[in-house]
């Protein structure tokens, strides 16, 4: 087996930067990481909040985070493993497992804030839409949705943690597998005409592709017919001069 000469030059290497340990080891999206960070520069030292939720084989771990230049603190944690002291003894790792370990989070962090008795949140389980609202003292605690390196495919578990987090974080239940918010009339009138151009501007493609396949084999059939004639026509006059040479090369 033949070895191939390296091709890269002593200048490459010398001015080679590895990337970020995270990144080498494949945990750490830096693209992501840095748009959940960021903080505008107007709200001077205030913290941004992560709600970041890992999943392992055996566990699940939730945890409020916020940045610093020394380094990423944790404001509260929990785990799936604590579950077993509520009740919940197996199952540690699916969707519901999920939804609690997201809710004795949300209660640790309201409780470490002294919000608990001012934001107790959906009380009884109606099954209706749900948000919190502000009220007067202090406004409901707010983080963003830190999801790591898992694709958000709507009914995936990460949200199960984060749909009892709308305890106190206001946002959408686009991704909650099974929830349907109720849509008024006039949404109820656009989804239909939204749903009915998209399907006039299909059968607009669909009539004109079939337009310009019927134009384009017409016009092969009329190119092939012209030559047919063509090509009969020679054969004719060939027919006609060979006869007439015939004709005339017979004896009288």
């Amino acid at each position: 087996m033949a070895f191939a000469k390296a091709q890269k030059s002593k200048a490459y290497f010398k001015r080679y930067q590895v990337k970020y340990k995270r990144r080498r080891e494949g945990k750490t999206d830096y693209r992501a990481r840095i748009r959940l960070i960021n903080q505008d520069k107007n709200k001077y030292n205030t913290p941004k909040y992560r709600f970041v939720v890992r999943f392992t084989n055996k566990d699940i771990t939730a945890q409020i985070i916020s940045a610093s230049i020394a380094g990423d603190i944790v404001l509260a944690s929990a785990y799936a493993h604590e579950l077993p002291r509520y009740g919940l003894e197996v199952g540690l790792t699916n969707y519901a497992a999920a939804y609690c370990t997201g809710l004795l989070l949300a209660r640790r962090v309201l409780k470490m804030l002294e919000m608990d008795a001012e934001y107790e949140g959906h009380v009884e389980a109606t099954g209706e839409d749900y948000s919190v609202e502000p009220t007067e003292n202090r406004r409901p605690f707010r983080a963003l949705l830190d999801v790591g390196l898992v694709k958000t495919t709507t009914g995936n578990r990460v949200f199960g943690a984060l749909k009892v987090i709308f305890k106190f974080i206001q946002t959408s239940y686009d991704y909650i597998n099974g929830f349907s918010t109720t849509l008024d009339l006039s949404d109820y009138l656009l989804s239909i005409l939204t749903v009915l151009f998209v399907f006039v501007n299909f059968l607009l493609c669909l009539d004109f592709r079939v337009h310009w396949m019927v134009d384009l084999i017409s016009l092969t059939v009329r190119r092939d017919l012209l030559d047919s004639v063509r090509i009969v026509s020679n054969l004719t006059l060939k027919f006609t001069v060979n006869t007439s040479i015939v004709v005339m090369s017979l004896p009288t």
